[in-house]
């Protein structure tokens, strides 16, 4: 039997990986401790993620060749004359680590040479927003067909039957990963893609296989997983998410729409095939969906939300408050000013209550 190995290539990181094989073989720390020495950081610092290192390529790539080369001399020293190896190969950056454990580059001048390959390929990456993704057991026709209609999307590796790897520019990236296939209602026996997302750094493309039988249940979160990231441009703002978020059933969704725009509500994002919309003044963040059943405890009948009052706090009441006037809004209880004792302490607040389209009662205050 002929022995090969095979090193891997960028990807392949994880935090705190090599650190145990450093506190504990003298002939790996060697190994990394001269390779930091080349690279001008320090490598364990890479395996330890600190500030998210492994994330950026001119850390990642002289690290996990430092590793994988450490781990080659590890093998030889234990294994000896029993190591028979006949070739190496390697995937991608793995060249470089098939390369030096070879001999056909001397480790200094490989990890040199590579230290300066990943400044540049990061300072290029650094120009525009680059991603990449692996596709787990891929269509190899689909894919390749998909990207003609992504001009800056590209097949980037055929690694192996069970995996390719797509790359190019971010939002074109998304878009394609996003929709491979439009969002569907009901599972119709076509493949549907999701992204399972491992940790921040690295993004996975699943195709589901058509032959496998799913539940309603698992239909609905894949369906919901990709109807929540398709309009990503829109969700890509700078938003800060609540902690509590009001979610509202509204009777018809542009009525309710038109009346929170001209509250001074924003659209953040919205999906118009669910008839949902995400809204938010200042601070103030709310979400309308158009009734359709899935949220009902008991029979929604006028006024919607009784016994209950939304309360928001903005920056003017006066101005907002004038503002709505001018507009002929109508008011459930004019703009008043009330007295507040707490802790012998008297505070004044000032607000107003007004109702959205089904009766929703929103409270605004200083």
């Amino acid at each position: 039997m002929k022995l090969a190995i095979l090193f891997s290539g960028q990807g392949s990181q994880f935090t705190d990986m090599g650190l145990d094989f450093y506190q504990e073989s003298p002939i790996f720390k060697d190994c990394v401790d001269k390779a930091s020495e080349i690279a001008d950081f320090k490598i364990t610092s890479v395996f330890a993620n600190d500030g998210d290192k492994l994330s950026e390529t001119k850390y990642i790539q002289p690290a996990i060749v430092a590793m994988s080369i450490g781990i080659w001399k590890m093998l030889q020293n234990t294994l000896g004359d029993k190591l028979a190896v006949e070739g190496m190969v390697g995937l991608s950056l793995g060249e470089y680590s098939a390369l030096i454990a070879s001999q056909k580059l001397s480790f200094s001048d490989g990890m040199s040479v590579l230290k300066d390959r990943a400044i540049y390929m990061q300072d290029d990456a650094n120009k525009v927003d680059s991603k990449m993704a692996a596709i787990i057991d891929p269509q190899i026709e689909v894919i390749e067909k998909l990207c003609t209609d992504y001009p800056n999307v590209y097949v980037a590796n055929y690694n192996t039957p069970k995996q390719s790897v797509i790359g190019g520019d971010g939002e074109e990236l998304d878009c394609y990963i996003l929709g491979v296939y439009e969002p569907l209602k009901e599972y119709t026996g076509k493949c549907i893609a999701i992204i399972q997302r491992l940790n921040d750094n690295d993004d996975k493309l699943v195709i589901v296989q058509e032959d496998k039988n799913y539940t309603n249940r698992e239909i609905d979160a894949m369906v919901d997983f990709q109807e929540r990231f398709f309009e990503h441009k829109i969700i890509r703002k700078n938003v800060e998410f609540n902690s509590l978020i009001p979610e509202l059933s509204v009777s018809n969704i542009e009525n309710s729409k038109e009346f929170y725009l001209d509250l001074g509500f924003e659209i953040i994002y919205e999906r118009p095939e669910n008839k949902f919309c995400f809204l938010q003044l200042e601070n103030n963040q709310i979400m309308i969906e158009e009734n359709n059943g899935n949220w009902e405890v008991g029979k929604l009948t006028y006024p919607y939300g009784n016994g209950i009052n939304i309360s928001m706090s903005v920056k003017d009441i006066d101005d907002l408050y004038s503002n709505l006037k001018s507009k002929n809004m109508k008011f459930f209880l004019e703009l008043e000013t009330h007295e507040y004792i707490v802790e012998n302490k008297t505070y004044q607040d000032k607000e107003f209550l007004i109702q959205d389209p089904d009766g929703y009662l929103l409270r605004f205050n200083n």
